[in-house]
């Protein structure tokens, strides 16, 4: 008899396959573009930080902003040179800024004309667009939206994030039906754009001392959701029960159990800043990528697109080196799971258990060790191979094992600027560790 599973199962399967993609992935683009991407972080002659929150920033009255909105024409938008740009770095997933703070929405929308396809000149869908080429290209998407909304007339001014801004203040706004409309366009973006592995949420600072996912009716949210996404993902900003959490602009202290995700910027802005050249390296960022690996976490890196849709050359120059470092070394950071030492003074690590029962330790050597020597102290698992990682492929190295731990000769490498890497593979996934030097 063949034994046909349930409608619940196949849906927990579909979770737990999102999930499993997730642990793996490691590395996603998050986009950040909208109305405040016209600005640049620019208005009326000056320059405000925080570039996508400029409407709130510069008190901007919401006729005005929609009038910035009506100009919205982003001709030199091309999906698939977005998808290439992320695949060039090493990019498995994106997560896309559907409606921010501001209340515009990047999607055709039933319930509000304050969108890309109905309020400007573009007219067409931002959302399906980017949903086609991501199918394509194999890259998962993840939709953000902000349950903040400085435009919608039942968002109460007081639940906003600093100072209680509202483009249009109104006394009589009635956050329950603010709820209704959250949940049908967010009905809307689980059913129109197929598959969808990331449910983003975000602006949560603004319910002070409330229940905010009571207040938006989370559980109704959540329910639809799993209903017409079962393979969905949803981060713990609604402020209920949630698959990952969100760190932004910083990493966790220490190894973490729980599926988490550093959201982080380029600059100093999560928006397009005409005046922003404070680019991390590409050092900063890659070591960045192998500390939140090392911790097991996955790292969303953002980019600001400008009014016309192109990602600026500084952010493609960084997430093109990205890449390159990533197609030497990725082995060590895709499907890899955290550390077994918190903080080693050469670097970080991850881990990989393989099938035949063995285990592969992976070494991003950040300090190069005395005498070209790395030593792992109190490893006592019988060694197979160490080999060190290459453009030209895996290197062997010289491996020798004493009472006190394992010493790889590092005579013959050649250091990699970023990070060098080292493999160790050895027999069992059991481990009695002492501390690294």
């Amino acid at each position: 008899m063949v034994q046909v599973k349930s409608v619940a199962q196949n849906d927990t399967l579909q979770l737990e396959k999102t999930k499993q993609f997730f642990r793996e992935a490691k590395f996603g683009m998050f986009i950040h573009w909208g109305v405040y991407s016209i600005l640049g972080g620019v208005y009326e002659g000056k320059t405000y930080g925080g570039t996508e929150w400029i409407q709130l920033h510069a008190k901007i009255p919401a006729d005005d902003y929609e009038k910035i909105a009506h100009t919205f024409n982003p001709v030199s938008f091309d999906p698939e040179k977005w998808m290439k740009v992320a695949k060039q770095a090493g990019m498995k997933y994106i997560v896309f800024t559907t409606k921010h703070h501001d209340g515009f929405c990047m999607f055709k929308s039933a319930y509000t004309d304050y969108n890309v396809v109905d309020y400007t000149p573009y007219k067409k869908d931002i959302v399906k667009m980017l949903s086609e080429s991501c199918k394509k290209n194999d890259i998962k998407l993840g939709l953000y939206y902000s349950i903040v909304d400085w435009h919608h007339p039942d968002f109460p001014a007081i639940y906003s994030q600093m100072n209680d801004f509202h483009g249009r203040p109104n006394s009589k706004a009635d956050i329950g039906k603010y709820a209704n409309y959250q949940y049908n366009q967010l009905k809307e973006l689980m059913t129109n754009y197929g598959p969808v592995s990331f449910a983003w949420f975000d602006g949560g600072g603004g319910f002070k001392d409330v229940d905010r996912y009571k207040l938006l009716k989370g559980d109704s949210v959540i329910q639809m959701i799993r209903k017409y996404q079962p393979g969905c993902m949803i981060n713990s900003r609604i402020g209920g029960k949630a698959d990952y959490g969100n760190p932004e602009q910083t990493i966790p202290g220490n190894i973490q159990d729980q599926a988490f995700e550093v959201c982080m910027t380029l600059n100093d802005n999560w928006g397009y800043a005409k005046n922003d050249n404070h680019w991390k390296s590409t050092k900063d960022l890659v070591r960045t990528l192998i500390e939140v690996a090392h911790k097991g976490g996955n790292f969303l890196l953002n980019v600001g697109p400008d009014s016309k849709g192109n990602i600026p050359d500084s952010s493609i120059v960084r997430l093109q080196e990205m890449g390159k470092w990533l197609n030497v070394n990725g082995e060590s950071i895709y499907g890899a799971k955290n550390s077994l030492w918190e903080s080693p003074s050469w670097g970080r690590s991850t881990t990989r258990f393989l099938k035949n029962g063995n285990t592969v330790l992976y070494f991003h050597i950040f300090n190069w060790p005395n005498e070209n020597v790395l030593h792992i102290a109190g490893l006592k698992n019988k060694t197979v191979k160490a080999f060190v990682f290459t453009p030209k492929g895996k290197k062997q190295l010289k491996v020798s094992q004493q009472v006190q731990g394992i010493t790889i000769d590092l005579t013959s490498v050649v250091q990699d600027k970023i990070a060098t890497v080292v493999g160790l593979e050895v027999v069992g996934q059991k481990f009695d560790l002492g501390e690294t030097k």
